[in-house]
């Protein structure tokens, strides 16, 4: 089983259900190395559930070069994953705000416990370097896109920028599309993935899709 606890999983409405993902949660978070997540926006959400299969495949890949994966097919997913999170990096930047490259968005355990009382938060213990570098990305964009929505008062630049955030969503779950093809496992986008794309910018939190809090 996955080390990881994802709020898309659950929301069956029972109380052991809730219970028992909180009870791992925080049995989670005691570890130096999780991280959690709690993003307030709905790209936020499907970056984050997109996140688990990306640490699963690279990890997978990396383990399994040059017996089951032939070398430079792995050389060439992981140097994608690296684009990708160039580009990443580089999305948060333009907000120009430096949380790409300044400050600290990881919490001390009181915080982290607290945060993982909530059914509306995610944690990950992360395979790879790459999963970690994207999730510590996710954390930094998350508060920023929230920032510029409440800020902004460019209509051209708000269009432009929501356009490219819809861009990056959309090539995260390509990346992750072709990379669990190489490592061959399951990948299933997330359920409110399709909504997102194709509802525009700047509309509220869909009320279907995967409903709150799960287990992986």
């Amino acid at each position: 089983m996955d080390e990881v606890v994802q709020k898309e999983e659950t929301g069956s409405g029972k109380v052991r259900d809730r219970e028992a993902i909180i009870e791992r949660k925080l049995r989670l978070s005691e570890n130096p190395s999780s991280i959690i997540i709690a993003p307030k926006t709905r790209e936020g959400h499907t970056l984050v559930k997109i996140l688990f299969a990306f640490d699963r495949a690279i990890s997978r890949i990396r383990l399994r070069a040059g017996t089951y994966i032939k070398v430079q097919d792995a050389v060439l997913c992981l140097k994608q994953a690296e684009g990708f999170i160039g580009r990443l990096n580089d999305f948060i930047l333009s907000f120009g705000d430096g949380r790409g490259l300044f400050g600290s968005f990881y919490e001390d355990l009181e915080t982290k416990k607290m945060l993982a009382r909530r059914l509306s938060t995610y944690i990950i213990l992360p395979r790879t370097n790459e999963g970690k570098e994207v999730a510590g990305l996710i954390k930094r964009l998350d508060p920023a896109l929230l920032q510029f929505r409440n800020t902004c008062t460019d209509f051209g630049k708000s269009e432009e920028t929501l356009s490219k955030l819809i861009e990056t969503v959309r090539d995260f779950n390509v990346l992750v599309q072709e990379l669990s093809s190489v490592a061959k496992i399951s990948y299933d986008p997330p359920r409110d993935l399709e909504t997102l794309l194709s509802g525009g910018v700047g509309e509220a939190l869909p009320r279907k899709g995967r409903k709150s809090g799960g287990v992986a």
